[in-house]
This record gives C-alpha cells, sequence and structure tokens, in this order.
C-alpha cells in the first residue's frame, strides 16, 4: 500500500500539471477526496471520456466512475472494455440500458451469473446469442436458450464449460457436422456419443472427438488408423496413447501426422531415428525443438541443411556445451541467434557472438542475462528501435544501463521500460514528466506499484513538453 504522503504528492502533481493521464494513473490509488479533484482533469471533454473508457491500460476504478456518465456511447464503451468488473456490469444492465449495452453485458466474462439469468434474451435475438456464447452462462439457462438459439448460437453453448451431458446429447441431434464436431470435443461429452461420433462419417467429428482430453485409449487407439490423415494426426496428440504404438506412423503417407508425431513429449527411440531423417523439414524442425531427442541426433540435426531445423537445435534445451559452441559458429545469423538467448551459452560462445552486428544475433544478445554491461550499453546506443527494446526486456540489464533509455526516441520503448524492476523509484518518477502521455501513465501507475516514490515529482514549468491530449 502506498503511504498516505507519498499518495498525496502523486495526486497533487497530476492536478498541479492538469494531466488527464497521470490522473488516470493516480485515481485508482487515491481516496474519495482526491478522486473528486481528479475527475475535473479525467472527465475535461468528451474526447477523454471515450478515450479512456475504450482504452486497454483504463484502470478499473475509472472505468466504474465512467459507467456512471449519462452518455449512451460511453457507457457502451465500458459494457465491451474487458477490465470492466462485475458490479459496474451490474449497474450497466440495469434499469433503462439500451440493447447494445444489454448485448455486451450479455457476452462479458465477468458479468455476474445473477445478471446473466436476468437477462431479456426472448425479446432480444442480439442478447440471445450473446449469452449462448459467454462461457458463464450457467446450466440452466444454456438449456433454455438451447430450445430457440440459431446454429451459429448452439455452437456456442456446445463450447460452454457448463454443458452437461444431457444438454450435449440433445445437441447431437443436430444433422450439421460441425455442431455434433463441437459436442464430439466437449469434456462432459457422455460414452455413448462418443462411441457415435467415433463411427461419424464427418472426418471433422472424428477429428474433434480425438482431440477431446476426455477421450479414452481406446478410442484414440482405434482413430489412429483412421483413413483421414488430420484424425489420425489429432490422435497422435492424446496423451494416453503409448509411445510403442506410435512407431508405424513414424512413415505414416500424411507429413501432417509425421509432423505431430515429431512434437510428442516421450518417443521410441527407433521413431526418433526415423523422423530424424524424414524428407519433410518441418517433421525434422519440430524434433529440433524435442526434449526428449538425444545428443546424438541432435548432433545430426544440427548439420542439417536447412537452417530452421539448425535453429531448432539450437533452443532445444537438452543442447549440450559442446553442440551450443558448435551452432554459434553456424553460418546462418538466424541460427547463431538462437544460441545467443540462452542463458546457458558457454562463455567463449557469448563472447564471440557479443562482437557481431547482425541484428538478429544483436537483439538475442540484448536479451541474454549473462551479457557483459559494456556490451549492452552498446547495443542501448544503437540506432534499431528493436535492438534498444532488446535491452530493456533483459530482467538482468543494470539500472545505468536502462537509465541511458529513458530517452529513446520510441514511445513504445519507454512505456515498456517503465515495468523494468531494476529503474528506482526516482527514475519512475521522472518518466512520469515524459512528452507522450502513455508512458506518463504507465510511469505512474509503475511508481504507485512500487508505493514508495522517493522525491516529489517536479511540476510542468511553462516550457514543459507534456501534451494535453485535448
Amino acid at each position: 500500500m502506498m503511504p498516505v504522503d507519498a499518495l498525496a504528492r502523486v495526486v497533487a502533481n497530476a492536478v498541479q500539471r492538469a494531466d488527464p493521464f497521470l490522473a488516470a494513473a493516480a485515481y485508482a490509488a487515491a481516496g474519495e477526496q482526491d478522486r473528486g479533484r481528479l475527475e475535473p482533469i479525467l472527465l475535461a471533454s468528451y474526447r477523454l471520456k471515450r478515450q479512456f473508457a475504450e482504452a486497454p491500460f483504463a484502470p478499473p476504478e475509472v472505468l466504474r466512475r465512467l459507467a456512471a456518465e449519462p452518455d449512451r456511447k460511453i457507457r457502451l464503451k465500458v459494457a465491451r472494455h474487458p477490465a470492466t468488473p462485475p458490479e459496474v456490469l451490474r449497474q450497466l444492465a440495469g434499469e433503462g440500458a439500451c440493447v447494445e449495452t444489454l448485448e455486451a453485458v450479455a457476452r462479458h466474462r465477468n458479468a455476474p451469473t445473477e445478471v446473466l439469468e436476468g437477462m431479456p434474451w426472448r425479446e432480444h435475438p442480439g442478447v440471445r446469442d450473446a449469452l449462448c456464447s459467454n462461457p458463464r452462462a450457467p446450466l440452466a439457462l444454456l438449456r433454455a436458450l438451447a430450445e430457440c438459439a440459431p446454429l451459429a448460437a448452439l455452437k456456442g453453448i456446445a463450447n460452454s464449460p457448463n454443458a452437461d451431458a444431457g444438454l450435449l446429447a440433445r445437441l447431437w441431434e443436430s444433422p450439421d457436422p460441425y455442431l455434433r464436431a463441437q459436442v464430439a470435443a466437449h469434456r462432459n461429452c457422455p460414452p455413448a456419443i462418443m462411441e457415435a461420433a467415433e463411427r461419424d462419417p464427418e472426418p471433422a467429428v472424428r477429428r474433434m472427438l480425438a482431440a477431446n482430453p476426455a477421450a479414452s485409449m481406446q478410442t484414440l487407439l482405434g482413430l489412429l488408423g483412421d483413413e483421414a490423415a488430420e484424425v489420425r494426426a489429432a490422435a497422435v496428440q492424446g496423451a494416453s496413447v503409448p509411445a510403442e504404438e506410435l512407431s508405424d506412423l513414424a512413415a505414416d503417407p500424411s507429413s501432417q501426422v509425421r509432423r505431430t508425431e515429431a512434437r510428442r513429449a516421450a518417443l521410441p527411440a527407433a521413431v526418433v531415428e526415423r523422423l530424424a531423417c524424414d524428407p519433410d523439414a518441418w517433421v525434422r524442425r519440430w524434433l529440433g525443438r524435442n526434449r526428449c531427442v538425444q545428443e546424438p541426433v541432435l548432433a545430426r540435426l544440427a548439420a542439417d541443411a536447412e537452417l530452421e531445423v539448425r535453429r531448432a537445435v539450437s533452443r532445444n534445451p537438452g543442447c549440450t556445451p559442446a553442440l551450443l559452441d558448435r551452432l554459434a559458429a553456424d553460418p546462418a545469423a538466424w541460427v547463431r541467434a538462437g544460441v545467443a538467448l540462452r542463458p546457458d551459452i558457454p562463455a567463449g560462445a557469448l563472447a564471440r557472438l557479443s562482437a557481431e552486428e547482425d541484428p538478429d544475433v544483436a537483439s538475442a544478445i540484448g536479451r541474454n542475462p549473462n551479457t557483459a554491461r559494456e556490451v549492452l550499453l552498446r547495443i542501448a546506443a544503437s540506432g534499431n528501435a528493436d535492438l534498444r527494446r532488446a535491452v530493456i526486456l533483459n530482467r538482468a540489464a543494470p539500472r545505468e544501463v536502462l537509465r541511458t533509455l529513458m530517452e529513446d526516441p520510441y514511445p513504445l520503448n519507454r512505456v515498456m521500460l517503465t515495468e523494468h524492476p531494476a529503474l528506482a523509484g526516482e527514475d519512475l518518477e521522472i518518466l512520469t514528466e515524459d512528452p507522450d502521455p502513455h508512458v506518463r501513465f504507465a510511469a505512474l501507475r509503475a511508481l504507485i506499484r512500487r508505493g514508495r516514490p522517493e522525491r516529489p515529482a517536479a511540476a510542468a514549468d511553462d516550457s514543459s513538453s507534456t501534451t494535453n491530449p485535448e
């Protein structure tokens, strides 16, 4: 919790500068009296209200205040905002709400169950269809909706985690194969329907059954021999399928099946050997990332003619130091960059790659937690915004390096910089005076989360570059 005196300084700074973005960040932590001082700044114009009502970064407290606005369009934007709290949605769906707002609340993942149950869906088809797609809709409501919902909405009901075996059985009676496929994929699909789905003439139904985490091993083994490649590929992913049952599929005529098999967490050695020689580069590529592949096979894949296969090996956690050292000298920069990203990179390879100027390699070096301070300083001074951002994304980057990026010309980089744990409170306070309003908001929000500003932020003078969105 932020100390009272520190919070007072934050609020006073936002008020003195009449900055709506600072006001939005401070509003979330302020008490009732301070919010009264911030609201005239935060809600100074219709444009600002609309802007905050749909801004992804808008705090729930600001959305709660905007929900009390008389303007219908503002309230509708709040109802559509993914961060709107349940109690605000309850308020927005109250008496006098327009149909568009009711639809937005009916679709919202935060809407309380009792609000969804009280929706006038019989009078408004749009509200009905929105409820069908809401995973929070309770079973009793889903059953009532299923009586009159159109086909597209019924597919939403079939996806609901609250649909039970009885409701799914009703939906299974549909002639539409894609609705039946959704039923076959549901965890609560009853055994009798699973058996029927295994014999369904539509491949889409059998494929979705194979993807059902509740499908039995017996069902998956049967689907491994299905005539449709997409069904076999889905069955290969089944966690209950024993590894020894996959041997024949390593020679499957469908590359889709072999690609899926190459991603399995556990594979017999004979299957790995066959897949390592597969003519499809994507099969070898997935195998190169597979943790179960042992060093001798990884060494062969590290010499593959396809650079994406070698890149995959460079990202495999099972890579030995000797293999990483070899890949660090690969002729393709993209492969060397894969090695440069690894925190377990051998010291010699790190030193060699740190001297490279290729942007892919330099970006990876910038994100590596073991990169030397002087190298990070060099990358942070690059004219490439992506390279500078790599240093910002490095959670091990020291404060002295990060401070050189506080005036980065790209605003997104400065926004991301505010989230770095190595920045001090005084650094964040400087960023609350940034020319970009999103940076100012992010800096003050981070400062409030820290809970303890280290010095009062300086008020803007007449020459300040701080801009008011108005």
